[in-house]
């Protein structure tokens, strides 16, 4: 399995992908456009899946994260609640960083940006 690992996705590469997505997916719920969100909100259950599956050091804290962050952000999103949706966001992203300290990697910090990214338009289309 080591061997095998060394040719999958590491956390190095996903989480730089869920942070991306993160961010596409707070401004996709901002501007309302939830269809959006729901999509970058399951893109980044999926990743947090293949990082469980491929690196089962970090298994419960990933299925963890996943059952309580991710799950109030979805919820949040099929009700169209923004308000929820912050909440939950700052959550997430509190218990994100205090994953990354607890885990002796306290110079990752991650902010979300103050601007949407500039690649994509998030007026809702339906």
């Amino acid at each position: 399995m080591e061997e095998l690992n060394r040719f999958v996705p590491g956390l190095g590469t996903l989480m730089p992908e869920i942070g991306t997505r993160a961010w596409k997916l707070y401004y996709a719920a901002e501007a309302g456009n939830w269809r959006h969100a729901e999509f970058q909100a399951a893109e980044i259950q999926g990743l947090m899946n293949i990082g469980a599956m491929t690196r089962p050091l970090y298994e419960e804290s990933l299925k963890s994260f996943t059952a309580t962050h991710i799950a109030k952000l979805r919820e949040a999103i099929a009700n169209k609640d923004f308000e929820a949706f912050a909440v939950a966001f700052d959550e997430m992203i509190i218990a994100a960083n205090e994953i990354h300290t607890s885990l002796g990697r306290d110079y990752i910090v991650w902010m979300l940006p103050d601007t949407p990214p500039p690649d994509l338009d998030f007026t809702p289309k339906s």
